[in-house]
């Protein structure tokens, strides 16, 4: 019999709703409009983004990531996308700035997908520490624009 985990007091699951249409039109990282959570020190989250996105052109890609406070101990990220995405997402995980924790970079179809994003995150324990995981994004390439639609949600859940 396996044994399930139930979470503790105040532990429970959080929804934040994206409350404006988010549009990126460079290769330098945005934030995804109020898609982030506070961090505790030495916190472990689990958190879901699911993504409504419109791209502006045939062979503009976007790419997702996450900024962190401080120096992460894990910090791994997935994404899946849904069947209208042409071509298949290349993945990436890591610790530290967008670059590094970009999960998702390929050309698009113009119709709009939907992508959702998984991940797993555990601060460092210093209370240098504190602070908010932001939902972000880029183009792939410069020449158009993307975006993540309004209602597009963030899930998380503190574990520990």
């Amino acid at each position: 019999m396996a044994v399930q985990r139930v979470p503790r007091e105040g532990l429970s699951e959080k929804v934040i709703a994206l409350n404006a249409d988010a549009t990126v039109a460079s290769t330098a990282f945005v934030d995804i409009g109020n898609l982030n959570f506070e961090v505790a020190a030495g916190g472990e989250y689990y958190w879901e983004a699911i993504l409504s996105v419109v791209p502006g052109a045939t062979s503009v890609g976007i790419g997702i990531g996450v900024t962190t406070p401080g120096t992460p101990t894990l910090n791994t990220c997935l994404l899946v996308a849904d069947t209208g995405i042409s071509n298949q997402p290349s993945i990436r995980a890591g610790q530290g700035d967008d670059d590094s924790n970009t999960v998702m970079s390929a050309s698009e179809n113009t119709v709009s997908g939907m992508l959702i994003v998984k991940g797993i995150l555990r601060a460092a324990t210093a209370t240098v520490n504190n602070g908010t995981l932001q939902l972000r994004m880029a183009l792939e390439i410069g020449t158009a624009t993307y975006t993540v639609k309004q209602g597009s949600i963030l899930k998380f859940r503190r574990t520990n």
